[in-house]
């Protein structure tokens, strides 16, 4: 399915959230692979598999200089877990997405970190796509590995609009099926549908051989519920709304958090799932930069 389109006819908020989406993955991809490379873990989480020819935009790190003494070329050293990659970025675009007491919802802020590993794949030539899902699987961009599919990975994410309830499990069962081969599939959602049947379809991925890595974006006030006054509760996803005083709720509202989390973290443990909390004040380059240095250790043991 081709979803390219002539910027001309896109909208203006759109557009600008194209340029925005762009110069914030390069610079989150670029302040990954640098902190990366500064680090005492840079390369041990990777096997050696071949050299591949340096080209522009390249780390100059990563030369081989003793295979360029022998061959007068400019090499650089690639790895098993940069050979032949296939990754699916998997985008949670339901209505509760658009919350955000930071300046960011959870939904732009999956579409920074999901640009970011875009990015970064692609640029190191593997192939990328891209789903957005809510109630099932809405636009679909199949893997690619081109730097202009890269754009078109952004160009979708900008003109995505949260809208609709979460349904995740059906969403991912169908992105099962999308993927004919094993690929690295990364998942941005709040979670919030019930957990168990999400996490059978989680665990169906990674049953077919699919290396799954969950982003659970939650806003700083979903995680503390800081609120101490009488508030107006409504559900983004539907007609509920609630009039309460959180002081007297507080400590339900927290355990039942962090109930759900636990919930996630133990499930996708046993499923060999990745499991990221995140908390969207954070920077997001921060949280990529843990979860793979985090991801190089698990796979040197």
């Amino acid at each position: 399915m081709d979803v390219s389109s002539d910027k001309r006819v896109l909208r203006p908020e759109v557009i600008s959230r194209i340029e925005q989406l762009t110069l914030l993955a390069r610079k989150v991809s670029e302040g990954v692979l640098t902190g990366l490379h500064r680090s005492v873990h840079h390369g041990a989480s990777l096997e050696f598999a071949d050299h591949k020819p340096y080209s522009q935009g390249d780390d100059p790190r990563l030369i081989d200089w003793k295979a360029y003494a022998k061959t007068d070329r400019y090499t650089i050293k690639q790895f098993e877990d940069e050979t032949n990659v296939r990754a699916a970025m998997a985008l949670d675009t339901s209505a509760s997405m658009q919350y955000g007491s930071t300046g960011s919802t959870k939904l732009f802020y999956g579409c920074v970190l999901l640009a970011s590993l875009s990015y970064i794949l692609i640029r190191q030539r593997d192939a990328v796509g891209f789903a957005m899902i809510s109630e099932g699987i809405g636009n679909y961009l199949p893997p690619r590995g081109r730097a202009s599919h890269l754009h078109a990975i952004i160009e979708l994410m900008a003109k995505a609009e949260p809208s609709g309830s979460t349904a995740l499990p059906n969403s991912l069962q169908l992105l099962a099926e999308r993927l004919d081969r094993r690929s690295m599939v990364f998942i941005a959602s709040d979670l919030f549908d019930e957990p168990e049947e999400t996490l059978k379809a989680v665990k169906l991925l990674a049953g077919r051989g699919h290396e799954v890595t969950v982003f659970h974006l939650l806003d700083p006030e979903e995680l503390k519920f800081p609120f101490d006054h009488q508030m107006r509760f409504e559900d983004m996803e539907g007609p509920l709304a609630i009039s309460a005083d959180p002081r007297g709720i507080r400590r339900e509202y927290l355990r039942q958090i962090n109930m759900f989390i636990d919930l996630w973290k133990r499930g996708a443990t046993e499923s060999g799932v990745d499991y990221v909390l995140v908390d969207i004040s954070a920077p997001p380059e921060e949280v990529l930069h843990r979860y793979l240095a985090d991801r190089g250790r698990r796979k040197r043991k």
